[in-house]
């Protein structure tokens, strides 16, 4: 009883701190404290300097300063942010250069011959040979396709032999929409989603990206000013700067895009600045 009474009495125990004057040593300030309160003060102010050290670690760019295990909440956000500048950019230049690539297809100003990349961020359109040329069997053959057409002697399982260019169907499947030169220069095929999507003639992929309106796309440039494009892929097999095999799988059909309502493959085959009725060169049967 007496060691419990003898504790509490160090604890209540006052001390007196005072200021004095160096010269006339008078008492120029002073309070008692008892060490219960001097402990109370030192862990108030302990909480008090954490408390500001914390604050100027989160909220100020001393932050960056904590070694990398530490996580904070403004830099994880600073840097989330960053990230998504960065894909935002790579998507505006994809974009671009995918509008690019196709005006330069479409108006035959790339030759396939003189085009190779094994990287799409090799890609340069600048030092490509224009090549504009049409053979005579090409300007018989397009003469054929669109007098047959404009007869009306063309329908969805009409092939038309074209000598050396046998064209392969990419898919087999139901025609769902038809060519229309104007606002439709292509067919849509409907195919169950993740039917295989292959070449129809041997060539050289230029562009195989995404974007909101075709989902998931693919061109490929071929010999003599050809140009075959595909959309609304689920997924894109191959990349800018492959070299493909008539027959070769190089995409699986999908839904992606906002210019779809059900799995299907758009086809479209360019010559030069010309669309062609891909279904006067084959059936997809």
């Amino acid at each position: 009883m007496k060691e419990k009474k003898s504790f509490w009495k160090k604890l209540t125990r006052t001390t007196k701190i005072a200021g004095y004057n160096t010269e006339t040593f008078q008492e120029k300030w002073g309070f008692k404290l008892n060490r219960i309160q001097m402990f109370s003060l030192m862990i108030l102010f302990t909480i008090i300097i954490a408390g500001i050290l914390i604050s100027l670690l989160i909220f100020t760019p001393l932050g960056y300063l904590m070694p990398e295990g530490y996580s904070n909440p403004n830099k994880v956000k600073y840097e989330k942010a960053l990230e998504e500048t960065k894909r935002l950019e790579h998507e505006i230049e994809t974009q671009d250069m995918y509008l690019e690539n196709l005006r330069k297809v479409i108006l035959g100003e790339i030759s396939v011959d003189s085009v190779y990349y094994s990287k799409p961020e090799e890609i340069n359109l600048e030092n490509v040979v224009l090549d504009t040329t049409r053979s005579q069997n090409e300007l018989k053959l397009a003469a054929e396709i669109n007098k047959s057409i404009e007869e009306g002697n063309v329908n969805q399982t009409t092939t038309i032999d074209v000598g050396d260019l046998l064209f392969m169907d990419p898919v087999k499947g139901v025609i769902s929409q038809g060519f229309n030169g104007g606002n439709h220069p292509g067919v849509d095929i409907s195919v169950p989603e993740g039917s295989n999507v292959k070449a129809c003639l041997d060539g050289i992929v230029i562009s195989s990206l995404y974007s909101e309106e075709d989902g998931y796309s693919i061109i490929i440039a071929h010999d003599n000013g050809y140009t075959t494009i595909y959309k609304h892929n689920q997924e894109n097999l191959k990349h800018a700067g492959d070299k493909i095999k008539k027959g070769d799988l190089i995409a699986l059909a999908g839904n992606t895009g906002e210019h779809t309502t059900g799995p299907h493959l758009h086809f479209e085959i360019w010559q030069n600045s010309e669309p062609l009725n891909p279904l006067g060169l084959m059936s997809f049967k």
